[in-house]
């Protein structure tokens, strides 16, 4: 599965702002899933994204993943999902609103592991 969003006139300075100028941002998404039965219906997915001029609305440059999915019960499914995700470069600039980015978040890196039960009727 592939996802592509974008933005298709930049935004004015003052509302949206990347290094300098009105934003354009974009995100590409691509995941690769594989379903089999085991004992109980299950899947892998790994993920790849990237954004540009996004880091005004708090989405990383990068990221990438793997999912595991099983579903014990019916109408149920138990995920694992492990997640790595990587910001814009140090020197990037952006605002929001004429809010400027905590340089904190620039430039970072994060991993995160998230456990997920669903129940679906």
């Amino acid at each position: 599965m592939t996802e592509y969003t974008a933005a298709t006139k930049a935004f004015d300075e003052s509302d949206l702002s990347f290094d300098n100028h009105g934003a354009q941002p974009k995100a590409l998404d691509i995941q690769a899933v594989y379903s089999f039965d085991s004992d109980y219906p299950t899947n892998i997915a790994i993920e790849y994204g990237r954004t540009w001029e996004a880091l005004a609305i708090k989405l990383p440059r990068k990221n990438y993943g793997a999912t595991y999915s099983i579903s014990l019960w019916r109408n149920t499914v138990l995920s694992l999902e492990v997640m790595h995700e990587i910001g814009y470069s140090q020197g990037s600039t952006a605002t929001g609103n004429d809010q400027p980015v905590n340089l904190d978040e620039v430039g970072s890196s994060s991993n995160s592991v998230k456990l997920c039960f669903d129940l679906y009727f």
